[in-house]
This record gives C-alpha cells, structure tokens and sequence, in this order.
C-alpha cells in the first residue's frame, strides 16, 4: 500500500509538467541527469510507451527525443551529441526503421544515409569521406546487399567495378583430350565470373574500405605504380584474394569452373579462343613485349565467345581450394607473361605456396547463384 501510494503522488506530480498525450502519465521528471523521461498508459495489467520520450546527459543537455504509439516507436528519433551537434536521425513505422536513416560524425560530418524498408536496409547506403566527398554506395535488398560496393577516394576519384558474366547449369568433360575415361564429367552449377583479371582500380577499392591488406610491392608487381590502375593486381597471395572475393559478394573460381569459361562454355577447345596456337596477338605470354603485365583485356582476338579475357597469359590465376587438395599447396591456372606460348593451354595448371606474391600471379573472382 506504501509503495502504492509514493508511485501514485509521484505520477500525479509530474502529470503537470509534460507534453504527454491525454490518457498518459509521465515517467521521470526533465532534465533529470543522465536519465529519461518518457510517457505511458496503462493497458491492461502493463505500461506501454505512448507519446514523447527523451533521454538527457549527464550535464543535463537533450540525448535524444522520439515518439511512441502504443509501445512501438513512430516518427523520428533524433540523438545529440553533449554539445548540441545532430548525430543521428532516424525514421520509424510501427517500431521499425522505414525511410532515410542519417548519422553524423561529433565534428558535424555526414558519415552514412541508409535506406529502410520494414526495418531492413532496402536500398542504397552511403558513406561519405572526412571532406564530405561519397565514400562508398552499397545496395540492399531486404537486408542483404547486392553486389560489391561501388567505392571512391577523397579526391572524387571512383574505384572499378567488377563486371560478371552468368551462365547455366552445365557438363562437360574436364582436362586434355587425351587420357579422359568416360567418368570425366564435371558438374558446373550456375555462376557468374568476372570479365577480366581483378585490376589495381578494383583491388583499391577493397584496400579503400579498410577490408583488403596491400599487396607486395617491387620489381614487377604493379601496385602503387603510375599507370597501372587498368593492369591486373598481382604480388596477392591466396588468402588477400580470397578476402577480396568475400567483399565483392563472390569467391574464387573453382578449377572446373576456370577450366569451363577457359574452353568459352566447355567447348573442345585448348585455348579460349579456339584451336589457333598461343601468340602475342592473343594473349601476354613471354617474348611478346615488354616483360611484365599489360592492361586487362588488352587482347581482343583471345577473348572468349562471352568476353572474358586473360584467361591465358598476362598473370596466372588462383583457384578456390580443391576438395582433398593438400593444405600447403594451392593451384593456379592459365600462365602469366613468364609463360612460353607452346606451354599456354585452357588446362594449365600449376601448384604453389598458398603464401606466395608473386609477380605473376592474380586473380580472377567467382560466385555462386542460388542454393549450391
């Protein structure tokens, strides 16, 4: 009965100094330091939130403010920094988060605006850089986003996309000709793979997100090199291009899968192209020009029937780890320019150091469509 009564004189004397709703009782008493003041009704046997609530500082200054409508959340939250400064904007429908959500940094700064649909990121969001310049627009699609982000420096300057080629469920028959037995099928599942060998654009733009490490440097690797943005990336060992598949919502190819696009679908082909040798109007194999990368699909007579590019020569490509495949080795595929044209075949492979950057190793990405 005591306690009945202190909670009953307290809700009373508050009753006066609010803005809540007709039918509402005032819990707390503003600017009570460090805490909040909110409004109920009693429905039932339980209180539920209905109307404004606000929560304050420490040193009495507004945290934030939003509304109730029957225990859920409605209409726009708003949070302050002890300085006054807007951190955060939010809009809500029936408790969750619908429209534009903003938030700034304690300098002021946009850091992000995000889209919400029934509570779900639906849309685009985007992240500015310190200089108000977009840093990145993400795309989502009820809570999962689609694709990799699309990423800029500072100054403006945008990062490549990944292009993707899809195909189909498919069989065929891997490895040379010679030596197959009919058990030789492979399954292909549907995915898509990437058009050209990740570049130093794209690569930089995972590096950009804080997500990717930086490649080796030195001699031969074309990171951090003038004029290089369009070469493909290379100095990466096999973990860095596993991380930079994971960002771009995909993977790295798995060997049946580079051998199929390296047959242009599975053909019975030994080159991308067709059954015309190796040269260097095809392809960036060794002794044709300088020693070293060249521009992604820089070679247009040895593309594939979809386009893709580079699948032989310019830097071989690392493969997704094989089922049984020893854990200290790992396979790439294709040739680089260290490659001799009588050696370039769509069924090259080679078997590396997991660890190891090289010069003539990149790669390529991967990902899969639907259930697997």
């Amino acid at each position: 009965m005591r306690w009945s009564l202190v909670l009953t004189l307290a809700l009373s004397g508050c009753a006066a100094k609010t803005d809540c709703p007709e039918g509402t009782t005032q819990f707390g008493d503003p600017p009570r330091k460090g805490f909040e003041t909110v409004c109920k009704k009693e429905v039932g046997s339980r209180w539920v939130e209905h109307g404004p609530k606000r929560t304050w500082h420490m040193t009495g200054e507004k945290k934030v403010e939003t509304t109730y409508v029957d225990g859920h959340e409605e209409g726009v939250r708003t949070e302050w920094a002890v300085d006054g400064k807007k951190l955060s904007e939010q809009t809500f429908k029936a408790g969750k988060l619908e429209g534009k959500a903003t938030t700034w940094g304690p300098d002021g700064v946009k850091l992000t605006e995000t889209m919400y649909v029934a509570g779900e990121r639906d849309g685009v969001e985007v992240a500015f850089h310190p200089n108000g310049q977009k840093k990145s627009e993400t795309r989502f699609k009820q809570g999962v986003q689609r694709g990799a982000p699309r990423v800029w420096l500072p100054d403006g300057t945008a990062m490549a996309e990944v292009d993707w080629v899809p195909y189909e469920l498919s069989f065929y028959r891997m490895g040379p000709p010679e030596g197959r037995t009919e058990g030789d099928k492979e399954v292909v599942k549907p995915f898509e793979i990437s058009v050209s060998e990740v570049t130093v654009a794209q690569y930089r733009g995972c590096v950009a997100a804080k997500v990717c490490s930086a490649p080796g440097t030195g001699p031969g690797c074309t990171w951090g090199v003038a004029g290089q943005d369009d070469h493909p990336v290379n100095c990466v060992d096999w973990a860095q291009a596993k991380v930079f598949a994971r960002w771009a919502k995909g993977r790295l190819p798995t060997a049946g899968e580079w051998e199929f696009i390296a047959r242009s679908g599975g053909r019975e082909a030994s080159h991308p192209w067709g059954a015309e040798p190796p040269d260097c109007e095809r392809a960036v194999l060794k002794g044709c020009g300088a020693a070293g990368t060249a521009p992604v699909c820089s070679k247009e007579k040895g593309h594939t029937i979809n386009s893709e590019c580079d699948l032989l020569g310019n830097v071989a490509e690392w493969i997704d780890l094989r089922e049984g495949a020893a854990a200290e080795t790992r396979e790439v595929r294709g040739g680089s320019f260290e490659t001799a044209p009588a050696e370039a075949s769509s069924y090259r492979a080679e078997v590396v150091a997991p660890d190891l950057r090289s010069p003539a190793i990149g790669f390529r990405v991967a990902k899969s469509v639907g259930p697997r």
